[in-house]
Order: C-alpha cells, then sequence, then structure tokens
C-alpha cells in the first residue's frame, strides 16, 4: 500500500515537473485571452513593425500564466489581421519591446515602473489586471463588473506611443473620468 502510494506521489512529481499536467484557466481568464486576441484585430501599429506580411503579431505574458494553455492553442488556430500570432512567455530580462501586446500579471504591479521604463514609449499595448494599472502608466486595465470582464483604457497613454485604436474598441471600453494623466516626466 505504501509502494503504491509513494509510486503515485512520484507520477504526480514528474508530471507536473515535466509539463505534463497544464491547469485549465478560469472562465475569467479565457474570456481575458479572448479579449487580448480582439485587442489585436482593433489596434493599429505602425508598418514598420512588420518587416513583411508574414511577420507574426507577438503576445507576451510576463509574470505567472493564468492562461494555462488557451493563448497558445488560440494562436495555433487564429490570425490577428491576418497575421499569424505567436504567444511567449517573457521575464524581466526579455527585450519587452519584441511584443506587440504585452499581459502584464497582478503580480508584477510592483514592478511597473521598471517595467514601463524599459518600454519607453515602444509600441506595445500593455494591458493587466493590476489594479491601478492605468494610473500606473498602463494602457488597457481588465476588471470584473457583475461577474463579467469589462476594461478601461488610458487613451492618453495609448497615443503617447502611436497606437491607434479603431473606434468599436474605444466604444467597448470604459474611459476613466477626466482621462489619466500618465506623463510622468
Amino acid at each position: 500500500m505504501k509502494n503504491a502510494v509513494a509510486r503515485s506521489i512520484v507520477a504526480l512529481l514528474l508530471a507536473l515537473t515535466l509539463g505534463g499536467c497544464v491547469i485549465q484557466p478560469s472562465t475569467e481568464y479565457r474570456d481575458k485571452a479572448t479579449y487580448l486576441f480582439r485587442f489585436g484585430q482593433f489596434t493599429e501599429w505602425p508598418a514598420y513593425m512588420f518587416p513583411d506580411s508574414n511577420s507574426p503579431i507577438v503576445i507576451g505574458f510576463l509574470g505567472g500564466n493564468p492562461f494555462g494553455d488557451v493563448l497558445v492553442r488560440m494562436s495555433e488556430s487564429e490570425t490577428i489581421n491576418s497575421r499569424p500570432v505567436v504567444v511567449r512567455r517573457m521575464n524581466p530580462l526579455s527585450n519587452l519591446r519584441q511584443c506587440h501586446i504585452l499581459f502584464i500579471a497582478h503580480s508584477q504591479k510592483v514592478h511597473l515602473p521598471l517595467i514601463f521604463n524599459a518600454l519607453g514609449n515602444s509600441h506595445v499595448l500593455t494591458v493587466s489586471d493590476a489594479d491601478n494599472f492605468l494610473e500606473a502608466g498602463g494602457m488597457v486595465h481588465f476588471f470584473m463588473e457583475n461577474g463579467k470582464v469589462r476594461f478601461e483604457i488610458n487613451r492618453q497613454a495609448v497615443d503617447r506611443t502611436g497606437l491607434k485604436m479603431e473606434s468599436q474598441l474605444l466604444i467597448m471600453g470604459r474611459h476613466p473620468k477626466g482621462g489619466i494623466d500618465t506623463n510622468k516626466e
């Protein structure tokens, strides 16, 4: 009996170590993954961000991965504006500017000043569910309202980087009253 329990524990540890166990994300994070793809469909980057017509849209995530394998599965079956999609797990030493869309996990909230400093005014659409994300200089903040994922947009931060959001996206997002002044210079 003890050997069977020990073997089960070893098998579980091996599965976790080798990545054989995929944690399924909550409905909230499946919805957020879908939104990341939709944001890409309604955002325009400068043409020089794509060397050729086959250049992919890169969606990166920094911090833990609350999406499980949903983003990767979506990237295998969907495109954004006829471009392939590549999903990358980023770390603090990554070149964050290689992303077109960067999801910053709420666990990275304390690092936001460093992250935004590394990004500068690059053409990276920053998205997070961290509290006070817009006030820190982020562009799109997820929040929950009546059990549904909603988002708000810091239009000034978006405009500062030269990204253009289509009116459909701007209409769908909430805009904080009075806007948000993120010009910390």
